[in-house]
Formats: C-alpha cells, structure tokens, sequence
C-alpha cells in the first residue's frame, strides 16, 4: 500500500504543490526519481506548509492522548494493580530523555523492571531476556502496554504519536558521537512509536541503533498525516503479532 505525497513547485517563491505517484512506507534511497529529475535529500515532502503541518499533528496527537488516557484508564488501573500486587511500588518509571531540539523532560512508562535497576549500573540498554525484567514486567513490555503512560507525555505536548524514539542525555552523547549525525533525530518531537521502532524493535547497541537512525531520518524527511496514519496502523500489526513484539 503506498501513499500520496506532494512536492513544491519548481518557483522557491510560490506556494503552489504539486502531486506525485504514490511511493511505499520505505524506500530503497532517500531521493525520490520522476520525471527525469530526483527530489533532494534532506528536503522535506509535505501533504502542506510546515506550519499547517505541524498545527495538524498536534491535533491528532492530542486527540489520540486524551481518547487513550480516558479510554483505557480501566487497563491503567489493571496494569498498575499487577504491578503491585507482584513488585511493589513504584507503579511507574520515570526516566530522563532528550526531547525536541535536545530540551530534556521526564518519560513516562509503567515499571518493567526491578525497583532501581541502574543504580549498580548506570544508563545500560536493556537486554533480550533481561534478568532486571518482573514477570508482569515481561508482559507489559511484549506487548509494549508498559508505553501507555507516555501518552500524558503527548498531552504535556513533550512526545508525539509517532516520531523517532526519545533516548536518554547520556547515550545520545555516546551516539552522536559514534554515528555522525545522530543527533538530527531531534529536530522533531519524539514519538510513541515510529518508522524505526516498527521496522527495528528497541535499539540494544550502537550498530542498531545506526539502522534505526536511517529510519528516523527518512521520517523526518518525509512526515506527512499520511505516513503518521500508516506508521500507526502497522504499531497495531506489529503488537498483535507475538512473533514481530518486542
């Protein structure tokens, strides 16, 4: 299934758009080719102004927080339940990430893991079968139930649905460092879910976490209504799939 995107026109002062072929969720190179000519890399594909765009994506966001905060608060106050019932407190983990331009805020997520996991540790990315993970823990994160507190970050207008996954101050240093360009991720707010956690799960090391910046910044370069609203139903494929979970 592939989706509309409009380019501008060839005047740089006119406000006039034109439309496309309909292209894929992925494409094999960021430059799009038609018509004998190819769109630049880095320059973004708009369905309109940025300005428009943005006001748009905020609406939908907040509209999705406040149907997902009120909706399911039944499910909130099970999870939280389960949680303290088997771990005790706290119900929920907060954690500094960077946000939109680098500005740090505090995420939100139920508790998955063990009271003071990192204390011994320090900022360390979790692990395929992590000893730190609770057995309610191991369920919520299957099944990424333990992201729905994030919505009150969307809310605070901190995150967004969909956008690249917001990492934490410290490894963001780490992997601007060791992948150039990596820090561009935070030119747009960071999301619930995205292209690059759909297509690549939770990032467990640098090499992975090179693949998913090409993810990110195709999103980047191509965020549209359309996308935002693809990306979010291929996150409903990917949970209800045991095997595609992570």
């Amino acid at each position: 299934m592939g989706l509309s995107v409009v380019f501008r026109g060839p005047n740089p002062n006119s406000t006039e758009w034109f439309a496309s072929r309909f292209v894929p969720i992925i494409s094999s190179r960021m430059g799009t080719r038609r018509n004998g000519t190819t769109a630049v890399a880095g320059a973004p594909w708009r369905t309109a102004h940025p300005r428009q765009r943005d006001t748009a994506k905020r609406a939908i966001d907040l509209v999705t927080a406040i149907f997902v905060l009120t909706a399911l608060l039944p499910v909130f106050l099970l999870i939280a339940l389960a949680i303290w019932l088997t771990s005790g407190m706290p119900i929920l983990f907060t954690q500094e990430r960077a946000g939109l331009r680098g500005r740090p805020f505090r995420m939100f997520k139920f508790r998955s893991m063990i009271a003071d996991a990192e204390q011994a540790t320090g900022p360390v990315w979790a692990a395929t079968n992590d000893a730190r993970v609770t057995p309610v823990g191991a369920v919520l994160r299957r099944t990424h139930l333990d992201e729905l507190p994030q919505f009150w970050n969307v809310l605070r207008g901190e995150m967004s649905v969909v956008g690249p996954r917001p990492e934490r101050p410290a490894l963001m240093a780490q992997l601007d460092e060791a992948i150039p360009g990596f820090s561009e991720r935070c030119n747009v707010k960071p999301g619930i879910t995205g292209l690059a956690q759909i297509m690549n799960g939770y990032t467990q090391s640098t090499n992975a976490a090179r693949r998913k910046l090409r993810y990110d910044l195709h999103y980047i370069r191509n965020c549209c209504f359309l996308l935002d609203l693809k990306i979010m139903a291929w996150t409903v494929r990917v949970i209800a799939d045991d095997d595609k979970a992570r």
